[in-house]
């Protein structure tokens, strides 16, 4: 979406903060930040201490881990905003437990806190690595479990789109030689 149809979508001036354009408009009420200028936000934040905010996060998927320099600097001004929006195309993580770094940005406390995340939908297992040569013991996942219990829990924040796809599969057979199933049978 470019610009004049922004401008027409919301019928409004706005103030924008990207990477090319760094426009203020004063007394508006909609600010664009893209994720490269967050830093922007926190000042913003200060200059409209009383004012109820909306925070709509495009491709919200990307706040999978509370280790990125994103979720950091949003997670600092959370507390700031009344209503918090996640929206992305992208609704299917790694792994179920990067959901909720997502769902707990958006609702905090919603999954409960992270262990009680864990011990509800993950089985994990310890697993003994070496780190830089030293022997550490790490929680692995192993599966999942009560999928459909935090699927019911999710249908009460979260709006999917439904799409149709026409795929036409066809089942192929490759035999193996004998070398290779039996490698295959290891």
């Amino acid at each position: 979406m470019n610009k004049k149809e922004l401008k027409n979508k919301i019928q409004q001036e706005y103030s924008i903060y990207t990477a090319t354009e760094y426009n203020v408009v004063r007394g508006t009420r909609y600010h664009i930040f893209c994720y490269s200028k967050l830093s922007y936000l926190e000042e913003w934040l200060e200059e409209n201490k009383g004012v109820p905010k909306l925070l709509i996060i495009d491709e919200v998927h990307k706040m999978n881990s509370s280790k990125t320099k994103t979720y950091k600097t949003l997670a600092k001004v959370r507390k700031d905003f009344n209503v918090v929006i996640g929206l992305t195309a992208t609704p299917l993580m790694n792994e179920i437990s990067e959901l909720y770094y997502v769902i707990n940005f958006i609702k905090p406390g919603f999954l409960g806190t992270r262990k009680q995340f864990e011990e509800s939908y993950l089985i994990q297992k310890l697993e003994t690595k070496f780190y830089y040569g030293k022997k550490i013991k790490q929680k692995v996942i192993v599966g999942y479990k009560n999928l459909e219990h935090l699927s019911q829990r999710l249908r009460n924040i979260m709006i999917g789109g439904q799409r149709t796809y026409n795929l036409d599969f066809q089942y192929r057979s490759i035999g193996l030689s004998e070398n290779e199933g039996a490698n295959y049978n290891k």
